[in-house]
């Protein structure tokens, strides 16, 4: 059974639903284990599994946790600090690198936590960024999960990897998502009021091409579109995927 929760995280998109697939209740138990365990998580989904729209939703519903997602414009250590002070919501008086760390340990020192930090995107941080957050998982006692894409996959922290090096003794498990599951498709069409047999057969194989459940629900939409208002069906699920390209 699917678990679908109305979700309006503030951002300026629209409001969607949030539908907990068995690949969801994998992250967030994960995410629980770190939280017990004190260790430094890693998640690794491919584009599409719907890692970030699971990890958003678990920040929400958990006090305690903050969420910042990294580009390549927060992958120092100067910037990775700017990032977390507004992950955290602290308005620094300070503006050197220095005075904003000491304000962001004071946070997590004296702020009510213990706390936990999810970065998405971690793939992006560089050697002094992952500095500052080994830093703060150490001496401030930051419980820390890192999302990333592939480029995590099959990786050994070795010379050719140093700059993940200082973070292995600390991980914890770490929980590969090769790509959305068949049950996971089944579980989000039934949360979209999919359930044919043969539609979501179909959606399942598209799942495969179009970027797992991202894709899914694009092709969804697309269809509902089409179907103004009937009921929908292999055939308009096949206009859909042809109309964004597939």
């Amino acid at each position: 059974m699917s678990e679908v929760v109305e979700l309006n995280d503030g951002s300026p998109r629209p409001s969607r639903t949030f539908c907990m697939t068995p690949t969801a209740r994998q992250i967030f138990a994960h995410c629980d284990e770190m939280r017990q365990t004190q260790r430094i998580g890693l998640i690794i989904g491919n584009p599409g599994v719907g890692k970030t729209t699971v990890l958003r939703e678990y920040a929400r519903t958990h006090p305690g946790v903050v969420m910042a997602s990294l580009t390549t414009a927060f992958a120092t250590q100067r910037t990775i600090v700017d990032k977390l002070l507004d992950a955290f919501q602290i308005q620094p008086w300070a503006t050197a690198f220095l005075g904003k760390y000491q304000e962001l340990c004071s946070k997590l020192w004296d702020g009510g936590g213990p706390y936990m930090l999810i970065v998405d995107e971690a793939q992006e941080a560089e050697k002094p960024a992952l500095n500052v957050l080994r830093g703060l998982y150490d001496d401030e006692g930051l419980v820390i999960v890192l999302a990333g894409n592939e480029e995590f996959r099959n990786r050994r922290y070795d010379a050719t990897l140093s700059k993940y090096a200082a973070l292995g003794s600390r991980l914890g498990q770490k929980l590969d998502l090769p790509g959305s599951t068949s049950n996971d498709v089944k579980v989000f069409c039934h949360s979209r009021n999919v359930t044919d047999v043969s539609c979501v057969a179909y959606l399942t194989e598209c799942s495969k091409k179009f970027g797992g459940l991202r894709g899914v629900e694009m092709i969804i939409e697309r269809a509902r579109i089409l179907a103004d208002g009937e009921r929908l069906t292999v055939q308009l699920l096949k206009e859909a995927v042809r109309f964004i390209g597939g």
